[in-house]
């Protein structure tokens, strides 16, 4: 149930929807007072939610504990990695990558260097309407044409959010242990809890930052609204549903 709510209610999470509901309250509103009122909103939101140096500077203070990574040293004793869905997407006939195929990458450069022996990819569908497409598995064919050996791969492909990531990633090695964990840097804090709660011990690896820490900004940033900007903030505002949701159903 929850999985479903989080699906048809996940326009909520977008400031674009928001501004919307504005317009059309404007539209329809015979009083011309809160019909100016709801357009001023609408402006408003677009500067605030389409600003780069706004939503850069918030991701900045999300993803900055995560952004040295790992060294070659931290990573001894720790063999076995886990890559979390949520990069991958059925395009026709084939498998493609989203903004978040940095995290694929970094799995396959830590197997590459022989910092991990072991990649799990947890992962089935997160989608409501197309549940035959499992990410993990089909993305499986992409290790097996980079030199990643098939004893070397586990594939957890029932898992639909990140709670079942940890709690089937668990029922797929029989038990906890030490992982180094995958995922964007952005959602980094709230899987980290969730597998630690699930009793693993946890080395964080970021990717997929969102945030640029050189705050390079030009003219346009200050003052035109930028599309980018508002699909970082649909992520940032998800996470921190997520978490609170989580937080209330003990999941982290």
């Amino acid at each position: 149930m929850f999985f479903i709510l989080s699906k048809v209610l996940s326009f909520i999470q977008n400031p674009l929807f928001w501004g919307m509901v504005l317009l059309i309250y404007a539209l329809i509103t015979r009083n011309i007072k809160r019909r100016k009122k709801a357009i001023a909103g609408v402006l408003l939101l677009l500067f605030f939610f389409g600003n780069q140096i706004i939503i850069n500077e918030i991701a900045l203070v999300r993803e900055s504990k995560w952004k040295n990574g790992l060294s070659e040293t931290s990573l001894t004793g720790w063999d076995t990695a886990v890559l979390l869905g949520g990069y991958a997407y059925e395009w026709e006939e084939r498998t493609a990558f989203s903004d978040a195929g940095d995290r694929f990458l970094q799995a396959l450069r830590l197997y590459r260097k022989g910092d991990v022996n072991t990649l799990i990819l947890s992962g089935g569908s997160g989608s409501l309407y197309h549940r035959e497409f499992k990410e993990s598995r089909a993305v499986l064919q992409f290790m097996e044409e980079a030199q990643v050996l098939p004893e070397h791969v586990i594939i957890e492909d029932s898992s639909k959010n990140t709670y079942e990531n940890a709690l089937f990633v668990k029922n797929q090695l029989g038990n906890t242990g030490r992982i180094v964990l995958i995922t964007s840097a952005f959602h980094m804090n709230r899987a980290v809890k969730v597998f630690q709660k699930a009793g693993f011990e946890v080395l964080p690896y970021a990717t997929h930052f969102l945030a640029n820490p050189k705050r390079r900004y030009g003219f346009d940033a200050y003052f035109i609204p930028n599309s980018k900007s508002f699909f970082y903030w649909e992520l940032i505002i998800k996470e921190w549903i997520g978490t609170l949701v989580y937080q209330l159903k003990g999941y982290a």
